[in-house]
C-alpha cells in the first residue's frame, strides 16, 4: 500500500477494508496511462465561465474540463442533452410531477442542440471556492433585466426591458483547496479520481442549470417535481444524467450520516451506486470502481471505441466485492455475483 490518506476511510470503505479495496484496485493502483484526450474544451467551460479562477487554477483544472466536454458532446452522450433541450413537458397529474416526452432523435436535432448549449454558455457560470460543506455542488438561479441603455452606457427611463435567466453553479470549496495545495503531491491515481468526481459534478450541475434556464424555474418546489423520465426514482435531473450515462450513481459516499467525516475528494475511491437502491434491500450495495477504469477515461483511445462499444464501456464496473447498508443505516462487507 504505496498511500494512506490522512483522513478516516468513508463508511463504505471502512466496511471493505483498506487492504481489500487495494486488492480490488479501488485505491492507488500503477502503470495508470498518461492524459491524452485531445478534444476542445467546451463553449460552456471557456475561461470566462470562471470568473474567481486565477488563470493558473483554470490551467489546472484543464482534464476535469476535457472529459466534461466529452460528457456532453460525444456521440455516446450527446443524445442525452438533445431530449433536455427540445423534449417537450408532460404531466403526469396523478403524481404531480411533470417530465420529458420520449422523442426521435435525428441529425438536424443533434445539430440544434449543439447550438443552443454555446447558446446557454452566455448564462451560467461556475465557482470552486463557494460552497458550504456535506454537498459536491448546487445551481442557484436568478434573473435580472438586461438594461441595453446600460450597455450602450446611456441613460434611460425605459423599464421595459428584457429579462434573463442567469444559472450560478457552486462546487465545494474542497475541490479547490485540492487545486491549490494537494494536486501536486497527490498520487496519480486519486488526481485520476478527483478529476473524474469534478467533471461528473460540474455535468450533473449543469443538466440542472440547463433544464432550469429553459423552463424558467426558480423555486425548489418547481425543481422537485421535474424528473427527466417518467420512471425515475427521483425528481433529479442531475442524478437522471449520472444514471443514464454510466448506468448507475458514481459517489464518493453515500451516507447520510452527519457525523461522518464528509469529504468530496475521494481519497478512499469512488463507489457505484444504484439509483433505485432501498436500505436494506439487495440492490443497495455500493461497489468499488477500480481506478484504471476511471484513468481510461482520459485516454484518447478509450473514446475512439464505436458508439456502440461505448455504451457498454462506460458504464460503472460492479465486482464481486461490495458493501450494503442495513436497515439501521450500517454498512457490511458483502460479496456478490459479477454483474
Amino acid at each position: 500500500m504505496d498511500f494512506l490518506p490522512s483522513i478516516p476511510p468513508t463508511a463504505q470503505a471502512a466496511a471493505i477494508g483498506v487492504e481489500n479495496l487495494y486488492r480490488a484496485g479501488a485505491l492507488e493502483v500503477h502503470n495508470l496511462p498518461k492524459i491524452s484526450l485531445e478534444n476542445e474544451i467546451h463553449k460552456l467551460f471557456e475561461r470566462c465561465a470562471f470568473p474567481n479562477l486565477t488563470d493558473a487554477m483554470y490551467e489546472q483544472l484543464r482534464p476535469v474540463l476535457l472529459l466534461a466536454s466529452m460528457f456532453l458532446s460525444h456521440p455516446v452522450c450527446s443524445d442525452w442533452w438533445v431530449r433536455l433541450c427540445l423534449a417537450s413537458q408532460l404531466e403526469d397529474q396523478e403524481n404531480g410531477i411533470s417530465y420529458l416526452s420520449e422523442i426521435n432523435i435525428t441529425d438536424e436535432m443533434r445539430a440544434l442542440t449543439v447550438k443552443l448549449l454555446r447558446y446557454v454558455s452566455t448564462y451560467i457560470f461556475f465557482y470552486l471556492d463557494d460552497e458550504p460543506e456535506r454537498t459536491h455542488g448546487n445551481t442557484y438561479f436568478f434573473k435580472r433585466k438586461e438594461s441595453l441603455a446600460e450597455l450602450l452606457g446611456v441613460e434611460s427611463d425605459d423599464d421595459d426591458e428584457p429579462e434573463f435567466f442567469y444559472a450560478k453553479i457552486r462546487l465545494n470549496r474542497q475541490f479547490s483547496e485540492w487545486l491549490q495545495y494537494e494536486v501536486d503531491v497527490s498520487p496519480l491515481g486519486l488526481r485520476y479520481r478527483t478529476y473524474f468526481c469534478m467533471a461528473v459534478t460540474l455535468v450533473h450541475e449543469l443538466a440542472h442549470a440547463v433544464h432550469g434556464i429553459r423552463f424558467r424555474l426558480l423555486s425548489i418546489d418547481e425543481f422537485d417535481r421535474f424528473c427527466f423520465n417518467i420512471t425515475d426514482p427521483e425528481t433529479e435531473i442531475g442524478l437522471a444524467w449520472e444514471n443514464d450515462t454510466f448506468g448507475s450513481l458514481p459517489l464518493v459516499s453515500t451516507s447520510d450520516d452527519e457525523t461522518e467525516d464528509w469529504t468530496a475528494i475521494p481519497y478512499w475511491g469512488v463507489f457505484s451506486w444504484k439509483w433505485n437502491a432501498r436500505r436494506g434491500s439487495d440492490s443497495a450495495v455500493a461497489y468499488p470502481v477500480p481506478t484504471a477504469w476511471v484513468a481510461k477515461l482520459f485516454t484518447k483511445e478509450f473514446w475512439e471505441h464505436t458508439v456502440e462499444e461505448l455504451r457498454t464501456e462506460i458504464q460503472l464496473p460492479r465486482s464481486g466485492l461490495g458493501t450494503v447498508e442495513n436497515e439501521q443505516g450500517e454498512w457490511l462487507a458483502i460479496q456478490n455475483e459479477v454483474e
